[in-house]
């Protein structure tokens, strides 16, 4: 039987959940999957076999600082035994054709450097890699600057299947860092994010003496469309 790809429905939280956990290695709240595919904000996708799920992809919209719309493929996930029938390159594959759709300039994935499985994919479905690798860092929100400040960076709120968040882009700068934690607090925001160049030791310092995380390497891989 082939593999059917659609759009994912608010009863398909509890698969997403179990393939994710079996993906991952890490739980995934159901309400709140059924909650953002019934407010259809994101663009969620699952591959169907023999009337089961077996795979999702989790794609969502953002802008650059020149108003560029962008496609970001944040999740992907296959069944462990449904893996070897090229169900991600579907999802992907959707994915591409539905920023298309929606006008958007591009479709961008974050793939962390050990993660060799999604490199081969992405390069084998057109995906070019940045020149330079980068570093991730992420923290929980907590009180920070009363009132905002002047910075140059574009902070750009993000709603996903396992958080919420706000990701400051360029221009990072103590400013910038105070202006997205504000943000995220009174948003009740769960996570304020940043992807750093690895080449850029004075970014990396900053995230570091605010208390951010370091998740490790990654590289950014995009399709122009």
């Amino acid at each position: 039987m082939s593999i059917q790809i659609r759009r994912a429905a608010a009863d398909d939280a509890p698969v997403i959940a179990a393939i994710s956990r079996l993906s991952f290695g890490a739980a995934m709240n159901e309400s709140r999957i059924r909650h953002l595919l019934l407010l259809n904000r994101n663009v969620t996708w699952v591959a169907v076999l023999s009337g089961g799920a077996v795979g999702f992809a989790d794609c969502f919209l953002t802008a650059s600082k020149d108003d560029e719309v962008r496609l970001e493929l944040d999740l992907l996930a296959v069944h462990p035994q449904a893996r070897g029938r090229r169900v991600g390159r579907r999802l992907v594959r959707a994915g591409i054709e539905r920023a298309k759709r929606l006008g958007a300039a591009s479709i961008r994935a974050l793939v962390a450097a050990d993660n060799h499985a999604m490199q081969r994919l992405c390069a084998a479905l057109g995906f070019r890699r940045s020149k330079e690798s980068y570093v991730l860092f992420v923290i929980s929100p907590h009180p920070a600057s009363p009132h905002k400040n002047n910075a140059a960076a574009v902070l750009i709120p993000v709603e996903t299947l396992t958080y919420s968040g706000i990701w400051i882009e360029g221009g990072f700068s103590q400013a910038a860092i105070n202006n997205a934690l504000f943000v995220a607090n009174e948003r009740k925001l769960t996570t304020v994010g940043a992807v750093a160049s690895n080449e850029d030791a004075a970014a990396q310092s900053l995230f570091r003496a605010n208390g951010f995380d370091c998740l490790g390497a990654f590289d950014w891989w995009t399709i122009n469309l």
